[in-house]
C-alpha cells in the first residue's frame, strides 16, 4: 500500500512539473517566434524608405499578421489587397503572422 501511494505522488508531482513548465517554454518558443516576425516587418519598414502610404500598409499588414503578396501574386483561394494610396505594399488577406504576449510570473 505505501508503494502504490509513493507512486501515486510521484505521478501527480510529475505532472505538477510538466504542467508548471510547459508554458514557460511556449513563451519561450513564441518569444522567438515573435522577434521573427518583428524582424519581417521591420524589414519591410526598411524597404519603403520613409513612403507615409508604404508604411501605413506595413502598419495595417503587422495589425493583421498579412504577409506581403509574393511577386504581386497570394496562393489560391487568398485575396490581395493594399491600401488606396500608390505605394501601398500589396499583401495576402491570408492570417499566417501573429504576434503573442506570455505573462512573467510575479
Amino acid at each position: 500500500m505505501v508503494d502504490l501511494r509513493r507512486f501515486f505522488i510521484a505521478v501527480f508531482a510529475t505532472a505538477c512539473l510538466i504542467v508548471n513548465v510547459m508554458p514557460s517554454y511556449a513563451c519561450i518558443s513564441d518569444a522567438q517566434r515573435n522577434e521573427e516576425i518583428l524582424a519581417y516587418y521591420q524589414a519591410l519598414r526598411v524597404k519603403c524608405a520613409g513612403d507615409s502610404c508604404c508604411l501605413a500598409s506595413v502598419s495595417r499588414m503587422k495589425e493583421n499578421g498579412f504577409e506581403e503578396a509574393k511577386d504581386g501574386k497570394c496562393p489560391e483561394g487568398v485575396d490581395k489587397d493594399m491600401l488606396k494610396c500608390v505605394n501601398s505594399l500589396q499583401w495576402c488577406r491570408k492570417h499566417t503572422m501573429v504576434l503573442t504576449f506570455c505573462i512573467d510570473p510575479v
